[in-house]
Order: C-alpha cells, then structure tokens, then sequence
C-alpha cells in the first residue's frame, strides 16, 4: 500500500504524526504533507457543484449551499414543494375549476388562484339574479 494513502487512513483513526511517521519510517514533515493535500483536494471537490434548479456549475461559499441565485431556489421550492419535510405542505381540489394543487402553510384555501375564486364568486352571482 502507498504511504500517502497509509498516512491518511492513520490520520482518519486519530493517531498524531510523530506516531504515523515512526511507524512508516518517514518524516514528520511529510506526514503533514501527505494529509494537507488530501484535505485540500477533498475541499475543492466540496465547492464545486451544480445548481439544483438551473443546473448550471457553481462554487460553494457555504457547505449548504445548494443553489446559484435566489432565483432558482425559489423556483425549484415551488416546483418541488411536495418534496419538503414539512407538514404545512398541503393538497386541496379547487372549488372552481377542480384542479389539485398544492399549497404551503395554509389550512382552508378554496381556490387555486385569485383568477378562480373571482370566476366562481361572480359567476355564482350572476346565475342566482
């Protein structure tokens, strides 16, 4: 086995360099090398990825970051909202057109839009005059 990848399982155990360094027969100096570029190259690996809603390559300025602009992210939420752990994410059948959609944290919604509950309110209007 290379002594690069020994050094860095050792590390990932939790011994310390002067003990990796003994037992493989090189230099502290080297131990310390060995692990600053496997670090280096997984950080890197970490800030670049894709954007969930465009899917265009991003850098990552967080480790949570996974959208390139506001945009997106709510673009993707109310396209996926379904997907949400959350439990104020809910299904209803419009009154007006019959539709289902879904919506996030309401409990008595009727209609699907503003546009729906206008028709139906006045058409109901009108057929009752």
């Amino acid at each position: 086995m290379d002594n690069r990848l020994t050094a860095v399982k050792m590390k990932e155990v939790g011994l310390a360099n002067s003990i990796i360094a003994k037992r493989l027969g090189i230099n502290i100096g080297t131990v310390e090398s060995y692990v600053r570029e496997v670090k280096e190259t997984a950080s890197q690996k970490l800030n670049v990825e894709n954007c969930l809603g465009c899917g265009k390559e991003m850098e990552k300025k967080r480790s949570c970051q996974h959208f390139c602009s506001r945009t997106c992210r709510y673009e993707w939420w109310k396209n996926n909202m379904l997907l949400s752990p959350s439990k104020a994410v809910r299904v209803f059948k419009c009154k007006g057109c019959g539709k289902t959609f879904v919506t996030y944290g309401e409990k008595e919604r009727k209609y699907c839009s503003h546009a729906c509950y206008i028709k139906d309110r006045f058409e109901n209007e009108k057929r009752t005059l």
